[in-house]
């Protein structure tokens, strides 16, 4: 089911983008009456109105074949108008998802001893997670301090890629999260000691006798203080039981030595005026980590390694549909047009943003050919980005990584 959903969400993303093209390029002037789904081989075709849907054999993207116009304010717009198409929809998606009950629950956490969702970085209200975490990625990515308020009390912190990627930021804050409720049940365990005191459908409940509320709650609660025993939670259908252990070290930090499947147990809606900020916000905040990204990538600050791709994307969601709702659902759309329009702005040919710089920049009588060579090497470089992704998302890349060392060798 969670392919199903992926294939479809991913390839409607891509015939709006395609469409959007498509209708621009019509109002302008030209006759363009067919979109390509895919690269390579037709495999076939089908027909919906007056369009002609081609069926290729790479099912990895898509295309409509329109001829250049005269003008170049005309290209620049039929280039534009598929991104342009994927951020609106994107906008519109998120707001309507947001707006009926999903899982994307507002935010909640405990501060000085009492629970609170007052919470505003630059005097903007944060109504999620996802976005105080997309703001907390991207000034540690930048290297600036993030300048958060807490009921009133603004903290100042510089923070890591890694400390946010793994909810550690949050120690700094002092901010402890109390919603979403999760459930975290163990899926496999690497902890020498912990492997014969629990198996792999037990449920963590709390650690250091503080209940554990979700994923972000458990990391912090595990690097609050560094602390040589520990005491877990766990809880099955036939007991509930506390287990002394020595957690992990990784890069200086605790690690818990367990890989746990999430299910959200909450669910809450936006008010349209909420979800109208929470939209925008997310547009505007993934545009600049689109760029920090890139420029990240040009000054090694992070490598290609820490790139994903469409199969580390499904597997961001896989499993997720057992849980969906309506809301989700059109929240997981908007995000997957969100994604295909921040790609296309790339400055790579055949991306649009990469043709549109080709055409700005190179005219004159063999404008086109020099225009086919580039976009064809730009092509290998994607096709080759694309398998490269797709290999280390499948963890094909290099030996499996040694985890003893992180772990005590002896266990009681």
């Amino acid at each position: 089911m969670d392919i199903v959903v992926f294939l479809v969400f991913f390839s409607l993303s891509i015939v709006l983008h395609e469409m959007g093209h498509l209708l621009v390029a019509n109002l302008l002037g030209q006759r363009v009456r067919s979109i390509h789904l895919g690269f390579g081989p037709q495999l076939g075709q089908f027909h919906l109105w007056f369009l002609t849907f081609i069926i290729r054999f790479i099912p990895l993207g898509g295309y409509v074949q329109i001829n250049n116009f005269n003008a170049k304010w005309r290209d620049t717009l039929t280039l534009s108008a598929g991104v342009i198409i994927n951020l609106l929809a994107a906008f519109v998606f998120i707001v309507i998802g947001s707006c009926m009950m999903n899982h994307q629950t507002q935010i909640e956490g405990i501060y000085n001893g009492e629970k609170t969702q007052n919470i505003t970085i630059d005097n903007m209200k944060v109504v999620t997670w996802g976005q105080l975490n997309q703001y907390l990625l991207y000034q540690s990515m930048i290297g600036d301090q993030a300048v958060i308020t807490i009921q009133g009390s603004q903290h100042q912190s510089t923070n890591h890629i890694k400390e946010v990627i793994s909810h550690q930021a949050f120690i700094q804050l002092q901010l402890l999260p109390t919603l979403p409720k999760q459930s975290m049940s163990i899926q496999k365990v690497i902890h020498p000691c912990l492997i014969k005191k629990v198996s792999p459908g037990d449920e963590i409940v709390s650690l250091n006798h503080q209940p554990v509320n979700n994923m972000m709650s458990l990391f912090y609660l595990l690097n609050k203080k560094n602390q040589d025993e520990m005491v877990i939670g766990i809880r099955n259908p036939t007991e509930e039981k506390l287990i002394h252990f020595q957690p992990g070290t990784l890069d200086g930090n605790n690690v818990l030595g367990v890989i746990f499947n999430v299910i959200p147990k909450t669910t809450d809606s936006l008010s349209v005026s909420n979800a109208f900020v929470y939209a925008f916000n997310e547009i505007v905040m993934s545009l600049k980590l689109q760029f920090v990204v890139i420029w990240s990538l040009l000054t090694g600050q992070i490598s290609v390694s820490d790139l994903s791709g469409p199969i580390g994307l499904f597997q961001a969601f896989q499993g997720m549909t057992s849980w969906y709702m309506m809301g989700d659902y059109l929240l997981l759309l908007g995000k997957i047009n969100l994604i295909l329009g921040l790609f296309n702005m790339l400055p790579i040919p055949p991306l649009d943003g990469g043709a549109l710089i080709l055409r700005l920049l190179i005219d004159g009588k063999n404008a086109m050919a020099i225009r086919n060579l580039i976009t064809n090497i730009g092509l290998i470089i994607i096709i080759e980005l694309g398998i490269y992704t797709t290999l280390n998302d499948m963890n094909f890349l290099g030996p499996e990584q040694d985890v003893s060392p992180h772990f005590v060798n002896h266990c009681d």
